[in-house]
């Protein structure tokens, strides 16, 4: 599967697919925790110390906290629970919950902003951070009022 990818032979969120296919199991919610808990074991962080001092910032202040990425739900949905901040993921609400497929396009890129303005009326919001720490999330960076790509502004 790596070579079919890395040859351009299969596309981005059809490799995403089959990996959390592989890592998840299909259609068990048991294997999809137990896969989980084993990854986190094995010293799997969500998050950067700076990630999680700007969360903080921004839930002290009461500003909505969006959590937007490419990577599959399973490995950010419990800890946007616990800093209680929505989540927009690979696979998420719109997923196939018994066989994990990803019936979407990757959610980078255009489609991160495209989700993002899908999901909230952006006119309602005063004042809009984004946060990137890659090149797929410029067209979301672009949306915001303050943009961070790598912890620094621009």
């Amino acid at each position: 599967m790596l070579v079919a990818y890395a040859l351009g032979l299969i596309r981005n969120w059809r490799a995403k697919e089959l990996v959390s296919t592989y890592f998840f199991g299909a259609g068990t919610p048991g294997a999809s925790k137990n896969s989980l808990q084993d990854i986190r074991g094995n010293g799997y962080q969500v998050s950067s110390g700076s990630c999680v001092r700007e969360v903080g910032w921004h839930k002290a202040k009461g500003d909505k906290v969006v959590v937007v990425s490419a990577s599959i739900d399973l490995w950010l949905a419990d800890w946007c629970a616990t800093c209680d901040g929505d989540l927009i993921a690979q696979i998420g609400n719109k997923r196939r919950s018994r066989d994990r497929q990803v019936p979407h396009k990757n959610c980078s890129g255009k489609e991160k902003a495209k989700r993002i303005a899908e999901q909230y009326d952006l006119k309602s919001f005063d004042y809009i951070y984004a946060y990137g720490d890659t090149p797929g999330d410029k067209a979301m960076l672009e949306i915001a009022n303050e943009k961070y790509y790598k912890w620094k502004r621009i």
